[in-house]
């Protein structure tokens, strides 16, 4: 009887102390889902601002005369300056999509630290199922997850395919026949653009480790980001063809 009387006394004692921790948990998991909220608007914004950027300058673009945008390039490539400045603009727009790649490992690691680390927590502590979304199935959630991937690809495509466009367009620069400006510009761009594309790659390869106990070592991302090295070579290879 004693015995049982010190078992109930202590489990009453730990009670509190559960709640405390079950408490310290679901905080921890609504700052994590606020912030996968925060980013998840983000990458939105960025890629509404892009596509009413891309859908302003085609109607623009068509709404000259004929003859005009070949005439604009032709002032491009004799004007260094104006040149550099176009140059620029892949490298923009790689900057902007390594930034959304970020965000996007950013919200699968937040994921990932909910569905593994603190749901068997909080599990373990309220002896039954909880935050179990990310790893439950349905047709409805594979649609989502499907047409979300296709999107952010088409989106990183349509980006990439942009860059490489413009620097198609300008391969005197690449070989510095127009000034050193544009032709360091043309070089850099070129690089960034090649970062760009592997930390997509990557960034599909590694997201299909979401529900792995444990990360590939020759996936990681300091292995796999040295690529960029080679594609960018073949990248300006290509471009000066």
């Amino acid at each position: 009887m004693g015995q049982q009387r010190e078992a109930s006394a202590e489990s009453v004692v730990m009670m509190p102390e559960h709640d405390g921790l079950r408490d310290v948990h679901l905080h921890e998991y609504s700052a994590l889902s606020a912030a996968i909220a925060d980013a998840t608007k983000r990458i939105e914004t960025i890629r509404g601002l892009y596509v009413a950027a891309a859908f302003a300058t085609i109607v623009a673009a068509s709404s000259k005369d004929s003859g005009y945008i070949a005439a604009r390039i032709s002032q491009l490539r004799s004007d260094q300056y104006l040149l550099t400045c176009v140059l620029l603009v892949p490298f923009l727009n790689s900057l902007l999509l390594v930034y959304v790649a970020s965000l996007m490992h950013f919200i699968l690691a937040a994921a990932r630290y909910n569905t593994y680390s603190l749901r068997p927590s909080i599990e373990k502590l309220v002896n039954g199922q909880a935050l179990h979304f990310d790893i439950w199935s349905s047709n409805d959630k594979r649609a989502w997850l499907f047409l979300r991937s296709a999107v952010g690809v088409l989106f990183y495509v349509l980006s990439t395919c942009v860059s490489i466009a413009i620097l198609c367009s300008f391969p005197a620069a690449g070989q510095f026949k127009v000034g050193a400006v544009p032709g360091v510009a043309f070089i850099v761009s070129v690089g960034v653009v090649a970062f760009s594309v592997i930390v997509g790659l990557g960034s599909l390869v590694i997201s299909k480790g979401f529900h792995k106990a444990h990360d590939s070592k020759f996936l990681q991302p300091r292995y796999l980001y040295w690529a960029t090295v080679p594609v960018a070579i073949a990248l300006y290879i290509f471009l000066m063809r």
